[in-house]
């Protein structure tokens, strides 16, 4: 069904039948519906071993509800923020990078096909499709440093909010650091219930507050 919605889609984009405002807002519905449904414990790079209820339920595309008077005095950019970044110019930039070492593109696959709308050739036991293209330095513990480097180079702007997890590569003290090259560094801590896919508990989130 998933590929049915997806294929109409792409056949109503090549015959000139759906604008790319309709298209991109189909495309978010569909991403959400499929999320929905999906058998999956976390990622979409490994699948529950039974079906669960939620994913015998029929996939289900549910209307976009706008606020009456949106907001359209805002720029949006697509692409690695350490490229976007020379493009920005704020009074406070708040970045939220991935923190572990999977990597988004290869995680989220499915959803990555829905929203590029391409019918990519899967490979490996969980059919994942090529993601290299969008290999993040954030989910690398070696290149992390670097890529916050970048940005805090780049982009136009005072003062920052970062969010993090104590279940990052770096650890509060290798951030504290790190962050320490920009200019003042605060810390408040979030305690928070882990996803229910991993262990029980608590885990401690950090928003880091820098002022040049």
């Amino acid at each position: 069904m998933l590929r049915t919605y997806a294929a109409q889609l792409n056949d109503w984009v090549a015959n000139g039948v759906l604008s790319e405002p309709e298209n991109s807002l189909l495309r978010h519905d569909l991403v959400l519906a499929s999320n929905r449904v999906a058998n999956i414990a976390g990622t979409y790079g490994h699948h529950r071993s039974k079906w669960g209820n939620g994913s015998l339920s029929r996939l289900e595309l549910r209307p976009t509800i706008f606020m009456r008077k949106q907001r359209i005095d805002h720029i949006v950019y697509q692409g690695p923020a350490e490229e976007i970044a020379p493009l920005v110019k704020a009074d406070l930039c708040y970045i939220d990078p991935p923190y572990m070492k999977r990597q988004y593109a290869a995680n989220y696959h499915i959803i990555e096909t829905i929203a590029r709308g391409d019918a990519p050739e899967a490979v490996g036991v969980s059919g994942l499709r090529p993601w290299r293209d969008q290999y993040s330095d954030f989910c690398s513990k070696v290149k992390i440093r670097n890529a916050f480097r970048s940005i805090f180079d780049s982009v136009e702007c005072d003062q920052f909010m970062i969010s993090y997890s104590e279940d990052g590569l770096l650890s509060e003290e290798q951030l504290l650091d790190l962050f320490s090259e920009v200019g003042e560094v605060t810390l408040e801590k979030f305690p928070f219930m882990r996803f229910r896919s991993n262990a029980g508990g608590q885990v401690m989130e950090y928003l880091f507050h820098i002022k040049r």
